[in-house]
């Protein structure tokens, strides 16, 4: 069987997009209210800096500091970003984007940029080969830009998409060396090492940070990361503190604010983390509103309507407000956009597998969801189960099988994911025609799901088990159905839900087949 989508616990672990992107959605910009006098202060040693000695290095830092305190619209800062364009053999990749950046020719920049297709076309094009061919390229760059740090992040980010860990952690490594306080380099080290594990490592650096405790952006991160780590409390206080300060804009408190809504939700004060998952959508970006929506997933705190938010790259809570308004093909569509903007994540696999499988059995597309995901994640259990799954619901038992042997149930720590795999087990036999020993694996499972005390992969298991029983005619499927009746299924599992009503019709026309 499918492991299901679960609305586990979720925090505001900063996005790990390239710094192009990152810097579009406004993210790098400085986090202090804009004052004009403040923002001529900031950019004026640039500005003298660069009337001095026109050279890449002063244009770049023109344009760096133009971009975080929003004044973009200077003559000269125009003409240092048209120095480096005019310059560009000299320049760095990154230089070179602010440059497009100001001049706004960000069309023509992202269509040099790899551009991840469909779901479809991402398979059947090799992307590996493509990914690889880019971080040829970001390689031969850093043979003039050897100091760099976004390049560094981005072969990171490049090596996660492709599963290889160890080289993805060792490029961010030195990024973070050569950028120690810049906010791109520590948000992304923080992204990367949680999803590989290592939140508690992410955690330690980031929180010996001076620049961590005056910057909203790095402290949202800290407080995301102390929450994964169970004590996010310790940063309440100083969170509201930057929160009621004043001297921040609303878009730069934004995770913040729904990081510390996320503390009070999980305590359970609704009031507290009502109020403050508000002040969030003041000026969300979209991790902020895929957090806000999670927590009105758990919590009925207000009505939450996504279309009156201009928020890019919204992928996840349009995603997550899809599924829990049971419309499927709209959950399908954004669990695709999602996975195709950070092809790293497992979550939008997770989502986009179970939807298509186990709701919609289309397992075609189901399939498609997690050899995609296999890309980031080879040898990952619950995608190796799903797709395992999805291939012998198709009757492709050998696939199936091959797929299930390449996983020893003994490393598999997840107890639902064991389940699972028991589970699938027990339909690739069934599908074979051994019926005694496929009936033999589903009870296991059902017994092991039983031990989790997690009532929904029981009722998984079971539902799982009776349709096998009905396809095979069995002797038992009149005892067995019996079980389905009395199954008390809790309303938001609408996978579950499904599945019994799939499997309930099955029988009614078995019955009506032996009348």
């Amino acid at each position: 069987m499918a492991n299901i989508f679960e609305q586990k616990n979720r925090t505001v672990i900063p996005n790990f997009r390239s710094f192009f992107k990152t810097l579009k959605l406004g993210e790098l910009n400085h986090p202090w209210k804009e004052r004009e006098k403040q923002r001529v202060q900031d950019i004026s040693s640039n500005l003298l800096a660069w009337d001095h000695k026109h050279s890449i290095g002063a244009a770049a830092d023109l344009l760096g500091c133009a971009i975080v305190s929003g004044i973009m619209n200077e003559k000269q800062v125009f003409k240092a970003a048209e120095f480096i364009l005019a310059n560009n053999k000299l320049a760095s990749p990154s230089q070179i984007d602010l440059a497009n950046i100001i001049l706004q020719r960000n069309q023509q920049k992202e269509k040099n940029n790899i551009q991840l297709p469909r779901i479809s076309s991402f398979l059947e094009h090799n992307n590996r080969v493509i990914l690889q061919n880019k971080i040829r390229k970001i390689k031969n760059a850093l043979r003039r830009f050897e100091n760099d740090p976004i390049l560094y992040v981005e072969l990171a980010r490049l090596y996660s998409i492709l599963g290889q860990e160890d080289v993805s952690k060792k490029n961010m490594n030195i990024a973070l060396h050569l950028a120690p306080e810049n906010r791109y380099v520590l948000r992304s080290f923080v992204r990367l090492f949680a999803h590989y594990g290592e939140t508690d490592k992410a955690y330690e650096i980031l929180n010996k940070k001076e620049v961590t405790k005056s910057d909203p952006w790095l402290f949202s991160a800290n407080v995301a990361l102390a929450t994964l780590l169970g004590h996010g409390s310790r940063f309440y206080k100083q969170g509201l503190h930057l929160l009621n300060s004043k001297k921040y804009s609303d878009a730069s408190l934004t995770e913040l604010s729904s990081g510390l809504g996320t503390i009070e939700l999980l305590d359970g004060n609704r009031r507290k983390s009502r109020d403050l998952f508000r002040q969030a959508l003041n000026a969300p970006n979209d991790n902020a509103l895929a957090q806000v929506e999670w927590a009105l997933s758990k919590e009925n705190l207000f009505d939450l309507d996504l279309t009156k938010y201009n928020v890019e790259r919204n992928y996840e809570a349009m995603a997550l407000d899809s599924f829990h308004n049971q419309d499927w093909q709209k959950t399908l569509k954004h669990s695709e956009e999602w996975f195709l903007d950070m092809p790293f994540a497992k979550r939008p696999i997770m989502m986009g597998s179970h939807v298509s499988s186990v709701i919609l059995d289309d397992q075609d597309t189901a399939a498609m969801f997690c050899n995609a995901g296999l890309m980031a994640h080879p040898g990952n259990p619950q995608i190796i189960n799903n797709l395992a799954y999805s291939l012998a619901l198709s009757n492709k038992t050998t696939e199936a099988q091959s797929l299930l042997d390449s996983i020893s149930l003994n490393t598999v720590e997840e107890p639902s994911t064991k389940v699972c795999l028991i589970a699938t087990q027990g339909l690739i036999l069934f599908r074979m025609r051994d019926y005694e020993k496929g009936r033999s694996y589903y009870l296991d499972a059902i017994n092991a799901a039983q031990k989790t005390l997690n009532i929904s992969y029981v009722q998984l298991a079971l539902l799982n088990y009776v349709r096998e029983e009905i396809l095979c005619n069995s002797s038992l499927v009149d005892t067995v159905i019996n079980r389905v009746r009395k199954l008390n299924i809790d309303p938001k599992d609408y996978g579950i839900r499904i599945l019994s009503e799939r499997v309930l019709s099955m029988y009614q026309k078995y019955s009506r087949s032996k009348s």
